[in-house]
């Protein structure tokens, strides 16, 4: 019981506030607010993966918060699952210019990669 709670309370904590607070900011400054569009994250699932479809309103939310999420069914895509030697589902992959950057089976390590990389919440 304990355990569920802390993991609902983390992933409020993380999605909590994701739009920016802060005003926009000057010309000098770059804005990272938003994850820039040479970020992409490769989310491999499949329609009888459970933890996929648990995570689903997960990306959709990243996806709220300027992510672009691709997902990438694993049974329609051999080619791309050799390619990206996807041994497990789900596996969550960040590309940046098209070259992974950081691979993670969990949703809630992905965010705070994401976090950590694009500074994003």
């Amino acid at each position: 019981m304990m355990r569920r709670f802390l993991l609902t309370a983390t992933v409020l904590v993380l999605f909590c506030g994701c739009e920016p607070q802060a005003p926009s900011p000057s010309p000098k400054t770059p804005d990272r607010s938003r994850p820039t569009p040479s970020h992409q994250v490769y989310a491999f699932t499949a329609d009888w993966c459970q933890a996929c479809q648990r995570d689903k309103p997960k990306l959709a939310e990243l996806r709220r918060c300027g992510v672009e999420v691709v997902e990438i069914d694993y049974d329609a895509r051999p080619d791309l699952v050799r390619k990206y030697r996807v041994r497990r589902l789900p596996t969550y992959i960040v590309l940046k210019d098209g070259e992974e950057v950081e691979r993670t089976e969990s949703i809630l390590l992905l965010i705070k990669i994401l976090r950590f990389i694009l500074k994003l919440f």
